[in-house]
C-alpha cells in the first residue's frame, strides 16, 4: 500500500500560504448589498447575534464538504480584529440550542440508514436540518451587552444550510425569512442605533420582509466563506478591505417573480419529468428580457467609495472585438477594486434573442482615491451565434449588435454598434437530441420598454466583415482511440473479469487500496496492479479537496478513519462506526490537512479569474500533495 498522508500534524506552510489565500478570496467575494454610511467601522463594542455568529456555516453538507485543520466563525474572526463582543450568553444559549437539535435531526437519519431500504441508502446524508435562529433576544440581553460601557452597534447574522442530498425549501426554514428572526431583527432596530445584517447562506433569498423592518443600516451577503470567513468579514466591516464582490445571479423581489417558479421540483408536484419552458431566458436574461426589476441585478455590488468607467476605445480585427476603458477611484477617502461589464444586445430577427447577453468582463487592480487604470474586454464576435433548431446550426444573423458596458446588468449604456450585412453560420451541427416532446418556450413581448430604447446619437458604428469568420462543421463520428503501444498492449491482455473490475471499481469501502488516500470518495481498482494499471483515487473537492483529516495504519494494513468522515456519520449506530472508524492506539497515525475555500457562488463573485485560478491551482498542489487522481470539483 502507497500512502503519502503526512505522519505528523505540524502545520506546513503550505497550509499557511493557501489560508492566507482562502482569506483574500473570501474578502474579495463579500458582497455589500446595502450601506447608509455605517459601514466600515472601527473595532468597538459590539452586540453579535443570529444562528452564523458563532457557529458561521462554511460551506455545504456531504462532498462539499472540507475536513480543514480549523474554521474561523464571525465570532472569532471579529475578536480577532479587535471587536469586542458583548453577548456571549446568547451566543453560548445558541450553541446548546444547535448541538440538542443537531443531534435530534441526526439520530433522525441513523433510524432511517436500520431501515436498510435502497431509497434510504440512496438518500443517507438527506436531511432538512436547519441551524435554529436562537432564543428570543430578551431586555436582559440588551443591558448585558451594554455592561461596562456602550454598545450602539448590533451585527445579526441569517444562516441556511445546504448541501448534497438535500436543497432547501421555499418556506421560512429555507428560502425566506422566519418569525423568529422577523422578531430578532425588529428587537435589534428599537435597542440599538446601528444594525448590520449579514447573509450566511450559499444563495439567495427572499428579503421581502426586511422592507417592513426600519432601522437595517447595512446588508452584506457573506456567503459561505470556507475556513478564514470570520477573518475577510472582519476585513470588510472594518475598512481593511474595501468590498469589490458583485452577485452571480439575480435576486427577485419576491420567488414568484422568478418565470414558472411552482413548477420547480417537488413543487410542481409528483411528475418525474422537468420541463424547462423557460428556454434561453434564465437569470438575468429573463429580468432584462420582460423587464422585470430585480432586487439586486446580476453583477451589482456596492462599495466603500465612488468610481466612474470611460469607454476609449472600440476596434474590430477579423473576429475579435477589443473594448478598451478607462476606469477611476474618483472617491476620496478609500482604494478599492472595481468590475467592469461588457454585453452584447443581437439583431430580434426570426431567431428569440435575451434583451443582452454578458460577453467579457474584467477587474481593475486596487485603485487609490483619484487613481485609474485602463482595462481591455474582448471577445469573438461568433459568440454571439445563436442555435438554430430548425437547421441545427449556430447563425448570426443580419444586422446591428450592440456592445453596452455597465457595472451591472441593470446599469449598462451602448458604447458601440457592430454591423453584420448578411447572415453567416458559424457552426454545422447536427440534432443528435431531438426534442421528444412538445415544449411551449416563454418569449419576452415584442413591445418590451428595454428593446424600445434605441442606440444614443453619435455612437461608434463598427463593420464585421462575414467573409472573416469561419464555419465550423462538426463531425459524429467515434473517435479512435489515442493509445500507446504500451497502453495497447496491456488493453489486449485483459480478459472480461478485468474489464468488468475496471468499470465497477471498489467505492469508498476498499481499505487496502494500493494508491491510498484516506478519506478519498471513490478507488478504482487495485487488482491489476501488476499488470500494468494502478488504481486512483478520486477525492471530493467543490470548495476543497475532501479527505480525512486523521486516520489510522493498523497493523494488518488497513488504514481507517478515527473520526467520521461527514458530519452525520457521527450519528449513525455504535456499531456501525466501530465498523467504519478505526482505534487510533493501534496503528500509525496519518494526517491529512485540506484547505476549505469559499464555496462556487462566492468564488464567482469576485469576478477575478486570476484569483480564481489561484485557487484551482491550490486545490490541485493539495490533491498531489495527498496522493489523489481526480478532484471531483
Amino acid at each position: 500500500m502507497w500512502v503519502k498522508a503526512a505522519t505528523t500534524d505540524a502545520e506546513s506552510e503550505r497550509e499557511r500560504a493557501f489560508r492566507r489565500l482562502a482569506r483574500a478570496v473570501a474578502a474579495e467575494s463579500i458582497v455589500l448589498l446595502e450601506n447608509d454610511g455605517v459601514l466600515p467601522i472601527a473595532p468597538c463594542p459590539l452586540a453579535l447575534y443570529g444562528a452564523g455568529a458563532a457557529t458561521t456555516i462554511k460551506g455545504g453538507t456531504g462532498s462539499g464538504e472540507v475536513n480543514e485543520r480549523y474554521s474561523v466563525s464571525i465570532e472569532q474572526g471579529l475578536k480577532q480584529a479587535g471587536f469586542t463582543i458583548t453577548t456571549d450568553a446568547w451566543l453560548r444559549d445558541n450553541e446548546i440550542q444547535l448541538v440538542g437539535e443537531k443531534a435530534a435531526s441526526y439520530q433522525a437519519i441513523a433510524k432511517r440508514i436500520l431501515r436498510f431500504n435502497s431509497d434510504d441508502r440512496i438518500n443517507i446524508m438527506a436531511t432538512d436540518f436547519q441551524y435554529p435562529p436562537g432564543r428570543a433576544i430578551t431586555e436582559g440581553d440588551i443591558r448585558e451587552s451594554r455592561t461596562g460601557g456602550s454598545c450602539d452597534t448590533a451585527l445579526y447574522v441569517i444562516a441556511r444550510q445546504a448541501g448534497e442530498c438535500t436543497d432547501r425549501s421555499l418556506d421560512e426554514r429555507g428560502y425566506c425569512l422566519s418569525r423568529a428572526e422577523l422578531d430578532h431583527l425588529e428587537t435589534l432596530t428599537v435597542a440599538y442605533e446601528r444594525v448590520i445584517v449579514a447573509i450566511n447562506v450559499g444563495g439567495q433569498m427572499d428579503l421581502s420582509a426586511l422592507e417592513e423592518i426600519p432601522g437595517i443600516n447595512a446588508l452584506l451577503f457573506f456567503c459561505q466563506q470556507g475556513s478564514e470567513g470570520g477573518n475577510a468579514l472582519a476585513d470588510i466591516l472594518t475598512g481593511k478591505v474595501t468590498p469589490s464582490g458583485c452577485l452571480s445571479a439575480s435576486w427577485p423581489r419576491r420567488y414568484e417573480d422568478l418565470p414558472h417558479a411552482m413548477e420547480y421540483s417537488h413543487l410542481g408536484g409528483p411528475s418525474p419529468d422537468e420541463y424547462y419552458r423557460e428556454g434561453i431566458y434564465v437569470g438575468y436574461r429573463y429580468f432584462d428580457s420582460f423587464d422585470v426589476a430585480p432586487r439586486y441585478a446580476f453583477g451589482y455590488g456596492a462599495s466603500y467609495t465612488d468610481f466612474a468607467m470611460e469607454c476609449l476605445d472600440v476596434s474590430v480585427d477579423g473576429t475579435e472585438i477589443t473594448v478598451t476603458v478607462k476606469v477611476a477611484n474618483t472617491g476620496g477617502t478609500f482604494s478599492g477594486k472595481k468590475c467592469v461589464q461588457l454585453y452584447a444586445s443581437a439583431p430580434n430577427g426570426r431567431l428569440h434573442r435575451e434583451f443582452q447577453s454578458l460577453v467579457a468582463f474584467a477587474k481593475t487592480g486596487l485603485l487609490e482615491p483619484g487613481g485609474f487604470e485602463e482595462l481591455q474586454l474582448g471577445f469573438d464576435i461568433t459568440d454571439l451565434a445563436a442555435y438554430d433548431e430548425k437547421s441545427a446550426n449556430f447563425i448570426l444573423e443580419a444586422g446591428d449588435y450592440l456592445l453596452r458596458l455597465g457595472e451591472n446588468s441593470r446599469t449598462t449604456e451602448v458604447v458601440a454598434m457592430l454591423g453584420l450585412a448578411h447572415a453567416v453560420t458559424t457552426e454545422v451541427c447536427s440534432p443528435v437530441c431531438r426534442l421528444e416532446r412538445s415544449l411551449d418556450e416563454i418569449k419576452p413581448p415584442e413591445s418590451s420598454a428595454s428593446r424600445a430604447v434605441g442606440p444614443p446619437e453619435g455612437i461608434r458604428r463598427l463593420t464585421i466583415d462575414p467573409g472573416a469568420i469561419i464555419t465550423e462543421t462538426h463531425s459524429y463520428h467515434i473517435p479512435e482511440p489515442a493509445l500507446s503501444p504500451e497502453a495497447k498492449q496491456v488493453l489486449d491482455s485483459l480478459d472480461f473479469e478485468d474489464m468488468r473490475r475496471i468499470v465497477i471499481a471498489t467505492g469508498i469501502m476498499d481499505t487496502r487500496p494500493h494508491i491510498c488516500v484516506p478519506g478519498a470518495a471513490a478507488y478504482t481498482t487495485s487488482h491489476l496492479v501488476e499488470r500494468g494499471i494502478p488504481n486512483m483515487a478520486l477525492c471530493d473537492g467543490p470548495a476543497g479537496v475532501r479527505v480525512q483529516k486523521t486516520s489510522v495504519k493498523l497493523k494488518n494494513g488497513k488504514v481507517k478513519p478515527v473520526e467520521a468522515m461527514m458530519e452525520f456519520m457521527n450519528h449513525i449506530p455504535w456499531y456501525l462506526q466501530k465498523f467504519i472508524l478505526g482505534n487510533p492506539a493501534k496503528g500509525e497515525l496519518l494526517h491529512q490537512f485540506a484547505t476549505a475555500f469559499p464555496v462556487g457562488t462566492a468564488l464567482a463573485q469576485t469576478w477575478n479569474s486570476e484569483l480564481i485560478e489561484q485557487v484551482g491551482t491550490a486545490m490541485g498542489v493539495e490533491l498531489a500533495e495527498f496522493g489523489g487522481t481526480f478532484l471531483l470539483a
